[in-house]
């Protein structure tokens, strides 16, 4: 073609210009990467170190644990802020790799590389403190896990303390006897949980952090005082518990006696007497046997005159004076009773005696009616012989 060179020629120039075009879009297009991938970088940093301040300033600023749930929240929040830290890691190491493809101006790229060392620092140096308060927490969570159980061990003692009811007496046997009942069940569960509370305190008197060292083992006092005084408390109302039953028991004893007194009295205060020998015989047989079984009743009577004398000595229960009442009481009808006896068996040996007086008085005369009708006889024998036998019979009568 005749114009073949200069469509060649216009070809190779379109081409170079081409070309060119491409290559400046490329540039450009690499400069805006660049810049963008800069930015990028740039915010990143800016963004860890804002969050490496505030993650910083939780690390330093001191937090007053108040119990075993506030510090377990403490320490969920520093696991947390501990994934936190390490999500700032890896995003830090994929800052890092974005600045390699940074080209460009040299300054920039110092600028660049020496806040990421900055960077770097920060988060290096962020590490130990990490470290630092998980450990200062792990004692926390350990201190007041010890006061929460030593705590805990207070309040049972306290709460057992309520449950000895000192000076409750009771209304009656059946009453302290089932409190007597509940007081062992008491003091047995206590004594199988004090192994428990003297192991805790051992463990706690270890304890080996010395700024809470002081608070433990003033705990560890305060609760091994209590568990003392609630051994006492509850040997204090054991005893009281005996000696109620005693004395209870006592009262019992002496209503029986009373009641058995009641139940004489009627016949030891009885007028009558008899109209008749054998009538008066019978009363004496009923007199003897209540006389018997008052002299059977003695010893168990004085057996609990005794015990109530010795009780009321060397105890200073509130029953006592009800107890020293009854001793009395007791005494004053024993007393009214013997006399009653002496004078009922009085009356009735009186009476027999009258009795047999007359009876007697009746028999002589009888006996003499028999024997004036002998001496008034004009019998003056048959023969010698009924003469001697007559003559017997007026000796003896003379005799």
């Amino acid at each position: 073609h005749p114009q073949k060179n200069a469509v060649v020629d216009k070809f190779h120039t379109l081409t170079k210009s081409w070309e060119r075009l491409m290559n400046a879009i490329q540039g450009k297009y690499d400069f805006i990467k660049e810049s963008l991938i800069d930015v990028d970088v740039t915010n990143g940093i800016d963004n860890i170190n804002s969050k490496i301040t505030v993650l910083s300033k939780d690390l330093s600023t001191p937090v007053e644990i108040q119990d075993v749930k506030h510090c377990n929240q403490q320490i969920a929040k520093h696991k947390s802020n501990y994934a936190a830290f390490k999500q700032l890691e890896q995003k830090f190491k994929a800052l890092e790799a974005d600045a390699t493809d940074v080209g460009g101006d040299q300054d920039n790229k110092k600028e660049l590389n020496k806040a990421l060392s900055t960077c770097y620092s920060s988060l290096d140096e962020l590490k130990p403190q990490f470290n630092q308060h998980m450990e200062e927490l792990q004692k926390s969570l350990k201190f007041h896990e010890m006061m929460s159980e030593l705590n805990h061990e207070l309040q049972w003692v306290k709460e057992k303390e309520k449950l000895i009811l000192m000076g409750e007496v009771g209304k009656g046997l059946m009453q302290v006897r089932s409190q007597t009942k509940r007081h062992r069940s008491l003091e047995e569960e206590v004594s199988n949980h004090l192994p428990v509370l003297y192991e805790l305190i051992e463990r706690a008197s270890g304890y080996s952090d010395e700024s809470k060292k002081k608070v433990v083992d003033d705990s560890c006092s305060i609760l091994a005082e209590a568990a003392e005084q609630l051994q006492i408390k509850l040997a204090d109302r054991a005893n009281e518990l005996e000696a109620s039953v005693k004395i209870f028991t006592l009262i019992e004893e002496i209503n029986e006696i009373e009641h058995w007194i009641e139940l004489k009295r009627p016949l030891l205060e009885s007028a009558i007497v008899g109209k008749d020998e054998d009538t008066i015989l019978i009363y004496l047989t009923k007199q003897k046997a209540v006389e018997l079984e008052l002299d059977s009743y003695s010893g168990i009577i004085s057996e609990v005159k005794n015990n109530a004398h010795a009780l009321a000595q060397s105890s200073k229960h509130p029953l006592i004076s009800q107890l020293k009442h009854k001793d009395q009481s007791l005494t004053q009808e024993i007393a009214a009773l013997q006399k009653m006896t002496r004078a009922r068996r009085n009356a009735l040996m009186t009476q027999l005696q009258y009795h047999e007086f007359i009876r007697e008085c009746e028999e002589l005369r009888k006996w003499m009616r028999e024997k004036a009708v002998l001496a008034s006889s004009q019998d003056l024998g048959q023969d010698y012989e009924h003469l001697e036998t007559l003559m017997a019979k007026y000796e003896t009568l003379r005799q």
